[in-house]
Order: C-alpha cells, then structure tokens, then sequence
C-alpha cells in the first residue's frame, strides 16, 4: 500500500472521532435543563374528610318483637253435653265478626232438670198453701183456749170452780201452741226449700246460657279442638281466636338507646304517653311493608341478658288495610321491626366511623392534622350527634390513616357521597339498620 494513503487513513481514524465528540458535547450543553428543586419537610397524606355541618337529626331507635292480638279468646266448656252443632266458619283461618253463633252443646238435660225444679217449686207452693191455712186454724184455736184459760181463772178466783179445771185449760192451751208453732216451723222449711231450688233454677237458667258459644269480638278462628258428635266435659278447651282489630308488638330495645330519644326534645300528646311515635315494619324478601303504629306502654321486666327493656306498640286496622299478594295483615307471632321516632331536632352530625374511641381528627385551617377528644351524644344507623370535639365548618377525617401524628400535612378529599348518605339518614330519609 502507497504509505501517504496510509497516513491519510491514520490521521482520519482519530480526528473524525474527535470532531463528532466535540459536536455532541456542544449540543448536550445547549440542551440541558437546570436542576430540580428538593422540597424539604414532612410529605403530605391524602385523605378523605367531611365538612361538618348542623341538619336536622330524626332521633330513632330499632327494635324488634313478635306480634300479639290486643284480644284473644279461648272457648272453654261450661257446662257438660254432646255438641249438637258447630258453624261452618268454625275452621282454623276463618275470620269471623261480633255475636256470630259458633257452636251449641245439647241441652236436653239441662231442659229436663230445669223442668224437674219447676215441678218441686209448684208443689211446694202447694204445701205452703196448706200449711198456711191448717196455720190459720190452730191459731183461732189457740185463740179459744187461751179465752177459756182466762174465763177458769177468773171462775177460780170467784170460787165456783176448782183448780183442776184450770189445770186442764192450760194444757189445752199448750197444746195449741205446740201445734201452731210446729206448723210456723214447717212453713218456714217450706219455705227455705223453695229458696233452694229457686236457686237451682237460675242455675239451670244461667247453664243453659253457656250452651251456644258465639264470637265475643270480631277475631280470627284459631285451634278447633271439638266437633259434632262429640261429648265435653266442663273446664274442656273448644276452640281459640285472636281479634283482628288491634295487634300488640313487645319489642326489646336496649335500654341505653331510648335515652336519647326520650331527653333534649320538645314533647307532646301526638306523639303517644313516652313523647315517640312509632313504625312497624316487616321485611320480606321482595319487599317491606309499614305500618303507623302508637307508643302503648312500657313493660316492667328487663331481660337480665341483654338488658334490653320492652315497649310495647299497637297497630291498628291491619286487617283492614290487607291487600292479597301486597299487605299481609299482622297475625299472632309475625316477627316485625319496630322503629321508634322522637320529634326532629337540629344538631352536629358527623359519620360514625370518623370518631374513633373517644377522639376526633380534624383538619386545621393550615391543612395540618388534629387529634381532639370528642364525645357522641347518641347514634342513629351510621351517623352521630357530636356532642364535643368540633364545630361547625370544620373538616374530620374518614380515611384510615396508616400513622396519624399530629401537625402532619394532609391532603383532603372531599367525600361527598359519603355525606349525603350520613346527613340522609340522619334526617330519617334512609332506613336505620
């Protein structure tokens, strides 16, 4: 090879290298950005929040029991006889209204006794009469001795007769009135017997009102546990019914959740004896139905295991509010929700889940985090009144923080379907649960 084509290829090699180097480096130092600045200090946490605010609160508890009829009925035998006749609306289910004849018991027994009574009353009145009037005679003759007793005393004192003649008046004396007297005594037992068994008339009277059992209120036929044909023996259970007219639902509540609802509110006579008003509620898979209930009493025994206490409300009208298929009407053991309400009231609430034991956590004005002690006056479903621990306007926190300290910088967010629901349901638009 020629050696300045050797050179040429040498020298080359290494300037053109070295020219690209240089045009790059010129390129990278037009180009470059200046440094980024380092933020110092604590690093900011998002977290979600609510903004506190004052709304009207729907004070409400729930409860829950099973329904009793206001009224109930249990047809038991007074009397001892064949059932002779029972009504065909005597069936488990029936429905059945005031004064409707159910079933009758055979009274030909009782007939006959009664007649037998009769007959003894009838002739003892009869011996009463006789016994008045044999009455009648032995005193005008007890009259005429006692005369003749008189005239042979004074005959004796004149002298005409002797004592023995005397004597003699007055036993005839004594006699009439042993036979007067006797017959005074037999009128009396006469009488006396048929103070007896005029007794025992009413009595037949009275049985033979228990003969025919009718319904005693509007009800619903329950157990049947007799039929035609069949002899009962008195004290024997017949038949059962509940009334329909009004039910009756003991529901336990527990005791420290009726405080709130019974303190710190205006009162008055519609809203029942306890100031509350009432909601009775079955739930079903498909839907729920209400009922406008009233606040009756409250039960006196407390249950020693969740300490709960019963108040009892009353419906009324169910039956008559029915509709096949959509509104059942409230029978004897329906397990049902019972929601008791207290007046509305205006008060701070704040999400449940935002206080956490006995502290709240805000955030201040320069975004900074709060621990504060707080205190909940009560709870409806997932929202509380706060008592203590903030105020108006202010921010809490809802989010979990990982490790809340407090000055740390936060990043709220505001949730704000989280308020909606907590302030709807505060206010009774949502169902407690």
């Amino acid at each position: 090879m020629n050696p300045w084509r050797v050179r040429i290829v040498r020298f080359l090699s290494v300037t053109v290298p070295l020219a690209l180097g240089g045009v790059l480096l010129l390129a990278s130092w037009n180009t470059k950005s200046p440094p980024q600045q380092v933020r110092t200090g604590s690093p900011t946490t998002r977290a979600r929040v609510v903004t506190l605010a004052e709304v009207e609160v729907l004070p409400r508890v729930v409860g829950y029991g099973l329904a009793v009829p206001e009224r109930s009925f249990r047809a038991i035998a007074r009397v001892e006889g064949e059932v002779a006749w029972t009504s065909d609306a005597l069936e488990d289910g029936r429905i059945v209204s005031e004064s409707a004849p159910l079933l009758r018991i055979d009274d030909t027994d009782m007939k006959l006794e009664r007649a037998r009574i009769d007959a003894e009353i009838s002739a003892i009145d009869v011996r009463c009469e006789n016994l008045r009037a044999s009455l009648a005679l032995e005193e005008a003759d007890l009259a005429l001795a006692e005369t003749e007793l008189k005239r042979q005393r004074g005959l004796v004192r004149e002298g005409t007769v002797v004592r023995t003649e005397v004597d003699q008046a007055e036993r005839q004396v004594l006699a009439a009135r042993v036979k007067v007297q006797t017959l005074r005594n037999e009128l009396s037992l006469a009488k006396a017997e048929r103070d007896v068994l005029v007794v025992q008339r009413r009595q037949a009277d009275r049985s033979l009102s228990f003969v025919e059992v009718a319904a005693p209120f509007d009800m619903r036929i329950g157990e049947v546990a007799v039929e035609v044909g069949q002899v009962v023996s008195r004290g024997q259970d017949m038949f059962s019914g509940d009334g329909i007219a009004t039910a009756e639902v003991p529901a336990l509540f527990p005791i420290g959740r009726l405080r709130p609802l019974l303190s710190g509110g205006p009162r008055g006579d519609d809203h029942g004896p306890m100031a509350l008003a009432a909601v009775v509620r079955l739930r079903a898979p498909d839907r729920m139905v209400e009922w406008k209930a009233t606040v009756d009493r409250v039960g006196q025994i407390v249950d020693p295991r969740t300490q709960s206490g019963i108040v009892v409300v009353r419906v009324d009208g169910s039956y008559e509010q029915a509709s096949p298929g959509e509104r059942p009407p409230i029978r004897r053991n329906t397990f049902l929700e019972v929601e008791l309400r207290a007046r509305p009231r205006r008060a701070l609430v704040v999400p449940a889940e935002a206080v956490r034991g006995t502290t709240i956590r805000v955030i201040d004005t320069e975004g900074r985090l709060e621990i504060r002690e707080a205190r909940i006056a009560y709870r409806v479903g997932s929202a509380a009144v706060l008592a203590e621990g903030a105020r108006v306007g202010e921010r809490v926190v809802v989010s979990d923080l990982l490790a809340p300290v407090r000055g740390m910088e936060i990043d709220p967010i505001e949730d704000v379907k989280l308020k909606r629901r907590v302030f709807a349901e505060a206010a009774g638009k949502e169902a407690v649960r």
